[in-house]
């Protein structure tokens, strides 16, 4: 019987037991004890990764330890068995026989030789005087070669616009429409900025206009076409090309 057990304690432990029962349940005494256990984990963890890794750097000096006795042994004795095959080697004789040292009469003899090849080919070394007229005379040549150089470059630059021009203009003569279907848009396309190619164009143009109305027998013995014009009538063409005149050929 439960009472009978608790009947034969002592009143005093019977209360301490009680009150220990009580502050078990206590949220301060939980906290305590997990950080008590906490604390204790982490100390044995400590002491086993201390001893784990003492373990495995005693095993890994160990392991430098055998690998440096190994290449001390391997290099004592591979110098060994190179100074053995060394001496078992018969003694190797040179095939280069050094030059031999020259007598009185062939010093002599060479110098002679060099003294002959001195005169024969004379130095090339000049004066400074020599060496400044030299210099003058070189940079005339170097400016005469620019200057036509240049003058050709301009001249070739030159004839290669001319042929773009041409080209361009054949490509625009070519690919023109028929004065049939031709637009005002169409003869911007020819029109010339120059009032004396306008010009010149213009009486081409009349001239061609005017032999297209003569009769055939008057066009027999023509080789050119051309058609005179007053001063006025002139003056007059030159105030028209300023504006909107027609042209054939390059500007």
């Amino acid at each position: 019987d439960y009472s009978c057990v608790s009947g034969d304690r002592e009143p005093g432990e019977s209360s301490i037991r009680n009150n220990y029962s009580c502050c078990s349940y206590c949220p301060q005494v939980q906290q305590y004890l997990g950080e008590v256990k906490r604390q204790a984990a982490i100390r044995i963890q400590r002491v086993w990764r201390g001893h784990r890794e003492r373990q495995n750097f005693q095993q890994r000096r160990n392991t430098h330890t055998q690998h440096r006795a190994a290449v001390v042994l391997q290099r004592a004795v591979l110098r060994f068995l190179k100074r053995r095959r060394a001496e078992k080697a018969p003694p190797s004789l040179s095939s280069w026989i050094g030059p031999r040292g020259l007598t009185d009469s062939q010093r002599a003899e060479l110098k002679k030789e060099v003294e002959e090849h001195i005169a024969l080919h004379p130095s090339s070394v000049v004066s400074l005087e020599g060496s400044r007229e030299l210099h003058a005379q070189t940079q005339a040549l170097l400016l005469q070669h620019l200057q036509g150089r240049e003058a050709e470059m301009r001249e070739h630059t030159h004839t290669h616009a001319l042929l773009a021009q041409i080209n361009t203009d054949l490509e625009l003569l070519l690919n023109a429409p028929s004065l049939s279907v031709a637009t005002v848009n169409d003869c911007s396309v020819f029109r010339s900025r120059s009032a004396p190619v306008a010009a010149r164009a213009r009486q081409s143009h009349n001239a061609l206009l005017q032999a297209g109305r003569l009769p055939w027998w008057k066009m027999l013995g023509d080789g050119d076409i051309t058609c005179p014009e007053s001063d006025s009538a002139h003056k007059d063409h030159l105030l028209e090309a300023e504006f909107n005149s027609l042209y054939l050929g390059g500007s």
